[in-house]
């Protein structure tokens, strides 16, 4: 089964000196629409991303330099003249928080063109007084490919923000989601704290067709038959129940994870992988494909709905990786060098 990789900037060079050196600017484009009625007429802003300093890196001019992307304008003096320019005077005067978690660009060179990626995620809160109450929320990916990607990238990650803010000036707030501003900065915390998987001893054993299922610890077939290898401990063999009653054997692809006597091994296209918990979040050590190495840029597919193997690639690395509790992606911490099995 094909999937959802979070995809991710995580190996900047610090020694390579165009990265250092070579800076895009990032700047949004005023919408051209406007939203009647809006319930909210002003707009705060929370940076929770990993790594406020920049938006990303391309590659720009004739050799393909790498450009971390920065806003030279303060970005919420750039959504404040998004929030006036798509609101009249019909808009109330209602005020929203914006909470960027992820929103970071990144570009590589293939054979025949450029390929661009958007990883976008975000919450808006409705703000009054000390309390904050969810009024939507967006977790996507964009893909671009073109002989000179940049400019579209950039604009098209643009659009994304200000549409999102856009479509949500008529929401109301999410009934029962009322935060403190703490809350929203520890807002992961408070998110695995609704998840089965994340606040149990006692795992469900079974096999797990998606990670909606895992996270709700609601397995798709409850028995399950499994083969241990008596050399390295992993599963060598899982099979089920067909609708006639007889075993057949299931691959790793064809699913998203397996508990066995408490154990979670996570499947990629390569195998079955054993997962740890640490402190709040899962990892594991495996195999997963990897986009091509761009000097100080290491690429790691899509996620949310885009299927496929990591972005363009057919090379293959062992990596820590953590699971994205969101939507059970694989985020690569780092690669890990090793001549014999990762597990």
């Amino acid at each position: 089964m094909a999937k959802y990789l979070s995809f991710i900037c995580f190996s900047f060079l610090l020694g390579t000196l165009s990265a250092q050196n070579l800076k895009k600017e990032f700047e949004l484009d005023l919408p051209k629409l406007k939203v009647k009625n809006s319930l909210y007429n002003s707009i705060e802003f929370i940076d929770s991303r990993k790594d406020t300093s920049n938006f990303g890196v391309v590659q720009v001019g004739l050799f393909n330099r790498k450009a971390k992307i920065i806003a030279q304008k303060q970005f919420l003096l750039q959504l404040q003249s998004v929030m006036n320019t798509i609101t009249d005077s019909t808009a109330r005067e209602g005020k929203l928080l914006l909470q960027l978690r992820q929103f970071s660009f990144a570009e590589f060179t293939t054979a025949y063109s450029e390929k661009g990626y958007l990883n976008f995620r975000a919450k808006l809160y409705k703000h009054s007084d000390t309390q904050y109450e969810e009024v939507a929320s967006i977790d996507t990916a964009i893909t671009i490919r073109s002989l000179d990607v940049t400019e579209e990238l950039l604009k098209t990650g643009g659009t994304a923000l200000t549409g999102f803010i856009a479509k949500s000036l008529t929401a109301k707030a999410l009934n029962g989601s009322v935060y403190s501003l703490n809350d929203i900065k520890n807002i992961d915390n408070i998110e695995k704290g609704k998840l089965a998987v994340y606040n149990t001893d006692t795992l469900i054993d079974g096999l797990y067709y998606t990670y909606s299922s895992f996270k709700t610890q609601m397995p798709d077939k409850k028995e399950i038959f499994v083969e241990i290898d008596k050399e390295d401990g992993t599963i060598s063999s899982l099979k089920v129940l067909n609708a006639k009653g007889k075993k057949n054997k299931v691959k790793a692809s064809e699913f998203y994870a397996v508990i066995y006597n408490g154990i979670i091994y996570i499947s990629t296209d390569y195998g079955f992988y054993p997962v740890i918990k640490r402190s709040s979040d899962f990892y594991f050590t495996g195999t997963i494909k990897v986009a091509p190495n761009q000097g100080d840029l290491m690429v790691a597919s899509v996620l949310f709905g885009m299927i496929g193997g990591l972005a363009a690639s057919n090379a293959t690395a062992v990596y820590e990786v953590k699971i994205d509790h969101v939507n059970g992606g694989f985020i690569p911490l780092k690669e890990i060098v090793t001549n014999t099995k990762p597990w």
